[in-house]
């Protein structure tokens, strides 16, 4: 390394990363089934069958438990790392293959029914944005891996040490 200061794994981090994915996957959906969920009920009416929603929200815990694991070491390794580049990739992998199972691949209307009425929802929307989501960020940590490559082997990777125009240094020094 060039003197530069090796970035270590944090569990730290790691643990705030499970911490935050245990809230959307876990704790959400279990306050949802708890208690709120009745009451909205009671306030939409009696034509409404809970039923698909209580086990859409069941399908999002269960399948939600699997991604508190994986958060840790997505979230545990330093920016540039290969581990850091494997478990993003499987964390994003996992979280597309949940998003798809929890909304029945797309598929919603035959969980909101009330008195023999569909309502229709366009959840691909969601679907497509969430998949380029993850892949933006999968395109962001190669980035940084191959951007840490270069600092390992010597060049200078752009905006990190400085960039030189011409005769103008900006940021940092140049050897």
């Amino acid at each position: 390394m060039s003197g530069k200061k090796e970035q270590k794994r944090s569990v730290f981090r790691g643990l705030i990363g499970s911490i935050i994915a245990a809230i959307i996957y876990v704790a959400i959906p279990y306050t949802l089934l708890d208690g709120i969920l009745d009451q909205i009920i009671t306030q939409i009416g009696e034509g409404f069958d809970s039923t698909n929603i209580e086990s859409l929200l069941q399908r999002w815990m269960i399948a939600g438990a699997p991604m508190v694991l994986l958060a840790f070491p997505a979230w545990m390794y330093p920016k540039g790392s290969k581990g850091r580049v494997i478990s993003w990739t499987v964390y994003a992998a996992y979280s597309i293959a949940w998003l798809l199972y929890v909304t029945n691949m797309g598929n919603l209307e035959s969980i909101l029914t009330m008195d023999g009425m569909t309502v229709s929802v366009t959840i691909l929307g969601i679907i497509v944005l969430s998949v380029i989501s993850k892949i933006l960020k999968g395109i962001i940590v190669l980035c940084q891996y191959h951007d840490h490559k270069k600092t390992e082997n010597g060049s200078e990777p752009m905006g990190e040490q400085g960039e030189v125009h011409g005769d103008i240094r900006i940021r940092g020094r140049h050897n």
